[in-house]
């Protein structure tokens, strides 16, 4: 289950998007709040602890702690839009201190729906 959920911690943020001003306020290491993750079949909400967290580092790459597990990949934005490992997602919200990410995959009733509330 944890290896489910750190992917889609990176699957989520790799569908985010962004300006190049965008792509300098996301850098840095941000606290993970929650994870929001909805479907035809469930509606689950995971908090994050006082130790999760992501780190947009200026190299490109990214590391994710995640209920307990530590994770290193590369990541790169372009407009809106953010792939993290191949992975896109769209940055709904970013701010100095907010940034929410989204991903949507799959149609009807396969529809999957990843929301990454992160913070400063």
């Amino acid at each position: 289950m944890k290896k489910l959920l750190f992917a889609l911690v990176l699957v989520t943020i790799g569908m985010s998007s962004c300006s190049k001003d965008a792509a300098t306020t996301l850098v840095g290491k941000w606290k993970l709040v929650s994870i929001v993750m909805k479907s035809s079949v469930y509606n689950n909400t995971i908090s994050g602890t006082s130790a999760d967290y992501v780190d947009f580092k200026t190299n490109k790459t990214v590391e994710t702690y995640f209920q307990g597990e530590l994770s290193t990949t590369s990541y790169s934005i372009n407009g809106n839009s953010l792939e993290i490992d191949g992975q896109n997602f769209t940055i709904n919200t970013l701010t100095s201190s907010i940034a929410v990410l989204y991903s949507s995959e799959g149609t009807g009733s396969s529809k999957t729906e990843t929301t990454i509330n992160l913070k400063k």
